[in-house]
């Protein structure tokens, strides 16, 4: 289910890109929202009349990878539309990353004492994760936005979607700032974060510390999310300083990362626990600012397709597994582990470095905006016009 979700959003969150900026993006996230809440209802009705199967479970999966591809670039560009002031931007994002670190200190033991109620369990799971979205919906129908970005030109038909994307495309050749920010994104999602879906072998066959265990692995990553993104939660709206944040952020998931695989190695149930937390800090703040800094450096009028290109590297984050997960039946677990820190790190010094270069250099040498202007250098440009 997560393997074909994470396929679908790989394949089209660039045509979600599209439609979030042809269409109100409040509109194209209420829309989503309550889809996937359906499509949650349905999960549980084809359990309970016990017609729930493998096959269903991939299409449901299948079909929740749509539904996010298409609406995930929306509502991700929507957020410098909702804060006041654009210099609020990186408190916003950094607020929404919290709520991500609650939801995996909260649900995942949520989920596990639900599951165990007798014979309903998995229904009464699909039912509260609909009326989760439900609720979700309730708060983006009452959202405000503060004003609308210049829509994508005119055209109906995926001639013109094409079109569409075309030109966003060639907005991100043009400015390399912008180019390297998602290189950095794209390493990180598909190379270092999928340790979290390693977690339960570490907990299982390394640490041998159970379910139980596991679920303290769970919270402790969700913890550290919730610690670092409060922490930076007052970072200041400029590409350059963002950048450096951006990989400071990055080496320290690098090394937590390596721990992280050192301790699993040696069976160190108290140092993997520290490197888990450290991960969950690092990796959001980093997934933070890198989207603060995508939002930054991109027009506004651009916003959608930027975030529909950056959701390809967590749409591939599941397919990665693939083969890390081979990889690990091959050597083992903390090996890949401390060999993905390896990886990342190369990625961050070499995209990351560069971005911080870029940034660095004079307006005149920096890849511009196809009406002349540079991003980069040109304030309050992550705002609305």
């Amino acid at each position: 289910m997560t393997l074909a979700a994470g396929l679908a959003r790989s394949a089209l969150s660039p045509f979600g890109g599209v439609v979030a900026d042809r269409y109100p993006r409040r509109a194209v996230v209420l829309w989503g929202t309550a889809a996937l809440g359906a499509l949650s209802a349905a999960a549980a009705a084809l359990y309970l009349t016990a017609n729930l199967t493998v096959a269903l479970l991939g299409a449901l999966g299948g079909l929740r990878g749509v539904i996010q591809a298409a609406s995930g670039p929306a509502l991700q560009a929507a957020l410098p539309e909702a804060v006041p002031d654009a210099e609020l931007l990186p408190t916003a994002v950094m607020l929404n990353a919290t709520a991500s670190g609650l939801a995996r200190l909260v649900f995942p033991a949520a989920g596990g004492a639900l599951l165990a109620i007798p014979h309903q369990g998995a229904a009464i799971v699909f039912l509260a994760v609909a009326a989760a979205y439900g609720l979700a919906g309730v708060n983006v129908a009452r959202m405000r936005l503060r004003g609308v970005a210049t829509p994508a030109p005119a055209g109906h038909g995926w001639r013109a979607m094409g079109r569409n994307l075309a030109e966003g495309a060639g907005e991100i050749r043009r400015h390399r700032a912008l180019a390297l920010a998602l290189a950095v994104g794209l390493v990180c999602f598909t190379v270092g974060f999928p340790y979290f879906s390693l977690l339960p072998v570490v907990a299982v066959t390394n640490l041998r510390i159970g379910s139980v265990g596991l679920g303290l692995l769970y919270a402790a990553d969700g913890a550290g999310g919730i610690a670092g993104t409060l922490v930076m939660a007052r970072l200041r709206s400029q590409p350059a300083a963002l950048a450096r944040v951006q990989l400071r952020s990055g080496l320290l998931f690098v090394a937590a990362l390596a721990l992280l695989g050192l301790g699993s190695r040696l069976g160190w149930t108290v140092g993997t626990c520290l490197a888990v937390v450290a991960c969950g800090a690092s990796s959001d703040v980093l997934l933070a600012v890198n989207r603060v800094l995508l939002l930054t450096l991109s027009r506004p009028a651009q916003h959608g397709r930027v975030m529909g290109v950056a959701m390809v590297g967590q749409g591939l984050q599941p397919v990665m597994l693939l083969p890390l997960t081979g990889l690990a039946a091959l050597t083992s677990t903390p090996t890949v582990l401390m060999g993905c820190a390896v990886v990342v790190a190369a990625g961050l010094l070499g995209t990351g470095g560069r971005l911080i270069a870029t940034l660095a250099a004079p307006a005149a040498a920096q890849a511009e905006w196809s009406d002349g202007r540079s991003p980069a250098v040109e304030p309050g440009c992550s705002g609305l016009r």
